[in-house]
């Protein structure tokens, strides 16, 4: 269906969320087309006209609008992310990006959801962007959506270990990970808790052990073990052959993967305490700082 199509209500409906949000019409009228012709829409035995199907699509695209924050721009920085997971909780695919926000005094997250959970995958780090997002009222995560373009990104003078030293990240040796955990935060229910992801430690190590394997979501998932100076103790051999080293654990996004064993490298991430009581981190951006080329 063409635009010149519209019954008067929809025009009138669309014309509605554009003051309300102060969106362009062209976007609003293409977003409205795109959910009307949906397969769905189109084809459901629950829906009896074409009357019903626009007074549906209108309703809904009226309550996506509305729900979506406020948006305003901001400068930052990409320092890290993790890669694609699909949240328990509404199915939907989405990913984060750790960012440092110009004026700002802390790392913040801006996560991306739905047809922008790849957006990891193009971001370049260590990079200035100036971009719409919107913003959490609890926590100050920032939000992106259709109308956050990542274009035209200007790459920083400073290297990376040197805008990272002036962050303040705190370093930690690997035996001493346990007794520096990240902050943990109060949860919406009662007695629960959940990590700060701001609260960002750096584990230098040298890769012992590298591991990629796949999610029952069916996305991937990676994992370095590295081993420092204050590392003790003896490898553990399985009964496959299999020989575990020990050392600290640092989950990846398998695209952060590019380093080698034997490769020396700073892991910047959140660090927590498992269930045998052993930390382990969840590593958002690694640096060289002695390797071998590295591969791509």
């Amino acid at each position: 269906m063409s635009s010149g199509t519209l019954p008067d209500f929809v025009n009138e409906g669309i014309a509605k969320i554009c003051r309300m949000t102060e969106t362009d019409k062209d976007e609003v009228r293409n977003d409205y087309l795109e959910l009307f012709n949906d397969p769905f829409i189109q084809n459901d035995e629950q829906f009896t006209t074409d009357k019903e199907r626009h007074t549906y699509s209108i309703a809904v695209l009226h309550s996506r609008y509305i729900a979506r924050p406020p948006m305003k721009t901001f400068t930052i920085v990409p320092i890290g992310y993790t890669g694609r997971r699909i949240a328990r909780s509404s199915g939907q695919p989405n990913c984060t990006i750790s960012v440092f926000v110009k004026g700002g005094k802390r790392i913040k997250r801006v996560v991306c959801r739905g047809d922008l959970s790849n957006l990891y995958r193009s971001i370049n780090l260590f990079h200035q962007y100036e971009v719409k997002l919107g913003e959490f009222k609890e926590g100050g995560d920032l939000i992106a959506d259709n109308r956050s373009i990542f274009e035209d990104s200007v790459r920083l003078k400073i290297k990376p270990a040197e805008m990272m030293a002036k962050i303040g990240v705190k370093r930690v040796t690997i035996a001493d990970a346990s007794k520096f955990p990240s902050a943990q935060r109060k949860g919406r229910k009662k007695g629960s808790s959940f990590t700060d992801r701001s609260d960002w430690r750096c584990i230098r190590g040298i890769v012992v052990r590298e591991y990629r394997g796949e999610r029952d979501d069916e996305t991937e998932f990676g994992c370095y073990t590295i081993s420092d100076h204050t590392v003790n103790g003896e490898p553990t051999v399985l009964d496959d052959g299999t020989v575990l080293r020990p050392g600290l654990t640092a989950w990846v996004d398998p695209s952060h993967m590019i380093y080698n064993v034997e490769d020396e490298i700073d892991c910047f991430g959140t660090v927590n305490i498992n269930k045998d009581g052993e930390a382990q981190m969840n590593a958002v951006l690694i640096l060289p700082v002695h390797t071998r080329g590295g591969r791509q």
